[in-house]
């Protein structure tokens, strides 16, 4: 059903199923559909009877669309296509037993941001994990809207490898001094960064250069990413991805790409015992479904909403398919969870 369904599939599952007495079969059944070749099979199957269908992702996916919209109206089933606010509907009008369900990819992108700059953030980091198209995708639209709202150039995206570039353009040696020169104007990160590499390094025996200036064990952490499968530092890798974040002390937040993405951000920032949010911000994106593990502050792209909607439209359309709104926008909704603190009052 799409990572996104899903959630908007618990809600469901919570409010609506059970009362309506119906059952909603997902991958997790092993029953996924996908085209032509899964509907057959789906009514095939007598022990299922289908009342809609539900479709998450471009139809790129789906093979031939309009043999499956076919197939559905010829069986009276309405179904839902949820997918991105810029995927084109209008050749699919004429089948009145689809209805498209959309987001605005702008707005989801964008609302961390925005949150960001009412509550005082100037200077922002963007943790990007590696250069998949989507992580781009999002950096690019999150540094366009930084341009459309800024004022006098105030406000900044960096994106993960900007620090790492700036970083590791220094030698090892030059690095460590310049951390030494921090730590000792007070840079409190600085110092958690070091006690966290110590840490680490004391609890291995079989570590080489315990005797090493904690400079020098920092720095080369920086610089080398510890990707060696014996390497007592591998265990840190979510830790190395924000450390130059965290280091630049200019920047006060750090939006992650997704919640998958922020959990191991979020272990690495508790492993260097740095407070969230009184010395850095995190806000995410998505608002996944165990959340509760995840206590920070996310942006929902109005997925629940949307599966909310999706449900009582397949229910209505069955009882009366004439004249039905078929275009339905979810709306993206931030969750505070308490990790963005407020660094001046807010602006309008």
């Amino acid at each position: 059903m799409g990572f996104y369904v899903n959630a908007a599939l618990d809600d469901i599952n919570k409010i609506d199923v059970k009362a309506a007495n119906a059952r909603i079969v997902d991958d997790e059944n092993n029953l996924l559909i996908q085209g032509l070749e899964g509907i057959s099979a789906f009514f095939k199957k007598e022990a299922y009877r289908i009342r809609g269908v539900l479709l998450a992702g471009t139809i790129k996916q789906f093979g031939d669309f309009h043999s499956l919209l076919k197939t559905l109206q010829s069986k009276k089933v309405p179904m839902v296509w949820y997918d991105t606010k810029e995927s084109d509907f209008s050749n699919y009008h004429i089948y009145s037993n689809l209805a498209h369900f959309h987001y605005s990819d702008s707005l989801f992108s964008n609302a961390p941001l925005r949150h960001l700059y009412n509550q005082g953030h100037r200077t922002i980091g963007f943790a990007t994990t590696d250069s998949s198209q989507w992580q781009l995708d999002r950096l690019k639209r999150l540094q366009d809207e930084a341009r459309a709202i800024n004022k006098d150039k105030e406000i900044e995206i960096i994106p993960t490898e900007a620090n790492k570039l700036s970083l590791c353009q220094l030698t090892i040696e030059v690095l460590a001094q310049q951390l030494k020169s921090m730590h000792q104007n007070g840079s409190r990160m600085v110092k958690k960064s070091i006690q966290l590499i110590k840490n680490t390094i004391e609890a291995h025996d079989e570590f080489q250069n315990k005797t090493l200036d904690p400079y020098i064990n920092l720095a080369a952490f920086i610089k080398n990413w510890p990707d060696q499968s014996d390497s007592p530092l591998k265990g840190l890798w979510n830790f190395h991805i924000i450390v130059g974040h965290l280091l630049n002390e200019k920047i006060t937040a750090i939006i992650a790409p997704s919640d998958s993405h922020c959990l191991p951000f979020l272990h690495g920032i508790r492993q260097a015992n740095i407070q969230v949010p009184q010395e850095i911000s995190l806000i995410s994106y998505d608002n996944m479904m165990d959340a509760s593990m995840l206590p920070v502050d996310t942006v929902d792209l109005g997925g629940t909403q949307l599966g909310y909607q999706a449900f009582h439209w397949i229910n209505s359309w069955r009882k009366s398919p004439l004249g039905k709104q078929r275009e339905f926008q979810g709306t993206p909704l931030l969750l505070g969870r308490g990790t963005v603190a407020v660094l001046t009052k807010k602006k309008n």
